[in-house]
């Protein structure tokens, strides 16, 4: 399959990306936006009206494709899965994933049985990601009376990775890229091509109790949990007396006010670049309808929904 379709929920609003992959280059064949009448959080049972609207959400996007989706990836928010880097010094595929496993269940609080439990080799580095089965079944539910029986679930700060390779905004340097949801902040970082880091952090304390949103922050005590955040990923320093950013470029997306809110928090580290990631940079966008090219404009807000399509396509190619 030569086509994919990247679907992020980000809060209350749904995104949706279809690239198409050519002996040439990327085509982008559809961008959709729309808002959800209630976000949906990671606890269970999910409530009839968030179900509803959830499966309209996906009906109107998909709509928008001319012919098929090709490849399905999902990615629903921060809350919906587990992330956390470990060491990897096995060789073969079948004992890195007992491995990796492992590890993972020794972080998980529930058996393994509840978790699809996956990872990204990069060196001597895995980066795995826990999802329960309960998630995938919930999206099995949605999706199947609009006729989609296969799809896979992926994590946020992946898609962004690979949003960084589509728009090939790596040219051999360390590079990183953050984007700014809600309540969520996205983190990856490369090296000549090859992940480094990733991460998601909550800005909000989650409430568990009775499947409650998460509970209100003040704006001065999320200002200071997200500068905090951005000196753990950024600041390079080995020494207290040294000043530099470990990253000489900084790539942000999102909606414009976020963007622009935490350029000026990562502009308080001296060095980095701070650029807007452009997603579809290198893609042929030629063959987006024109009733969609006016979110081009805002592209960067597509940039997880676009890495997640990627994704596929460049793992199909291996």
């Amino acid at each position: 399959m030569n086509r994919a379709t990247g679907i992020h929920i980000d809060g209350d609003v749904l995104r949706l990306a279809c690239l198409e992959r050519t002996s040439a280059r990327y085509r982008l064949r559809a961008l959709f936006e729309c808002r959800l009448t209630s976000p949906i959080h990671p606890q269970w049972p999910v409530q009839p009206g968030v179900q509803r609207s959830l499966r309209e959400g996906f009906q109107h996007g998909l709509a928008q494709l001319r012919g098929t989706p090709g490849a399905i990836v999902l990615s629903l928010g921060g809350g919906f899965f587990h992330l956390q880097r470990t060491p990897l010094e096995l060789a073969l595929s079948e004992d890195r994933q007992e491995h990796v496993t492992w590890e993972a269940m020794q972080t998980m609080v529930d058996p393994a049985n509840r978790y699809i439990v996956d990872y990204v080799a990069a060196g001597r580095t895995a980066f795995w990601t826990a999802i329960r089965k309960e998630v995938l079944e919930f999206c099995s539910e949605l999706l199947l009376p609009l006729r989609v029986n296969q799809f896979r679930l992926e994590v946020e700060p992946l898609g962004l990775f690979h949003a960084c390779l589509l728009a090939k905004s790596e040219n051999g340097s360390r590079v990183a890229a953050i984007m700014a949801g809600h309540p969520w902040l996205y983190f990856a970082a490369a090296e000549s091509g090859n992940l480094i880091s990733a991460e998601a952090v909550c800005l909000e304390r989650p409430n568990v109790a009775n499947g409650l949103p998460p509970e209100r922050s003040n704006q001065n005590t999320i200002a200071e949990k997200t500068q905090a955040t951005l000196r753990r990923w950024l600041d390079g320093r080995p020494h207290a007396n040294q000043s530099r950013s470990g990253f000489p470029r900084v790539l942000l997306c999102g909606e414009d006010h976020r963007i622009a809110t935490l350029a000026q928090q990562v502009k308080m580290f001296q060095g980095p670049e701070v650029e807007t990631l452009v997603p579809f940079s290198n893609c042929t966008t030629e063959t987006l309808p024109d009733s969609q090219r006016c979110l081009l404009v805002s592209q960067s807000v597509f940039s997880i929904a676009a890495g997640l399509a990627y994704m596929e396509l460049a793992k199909e190619q291996i």
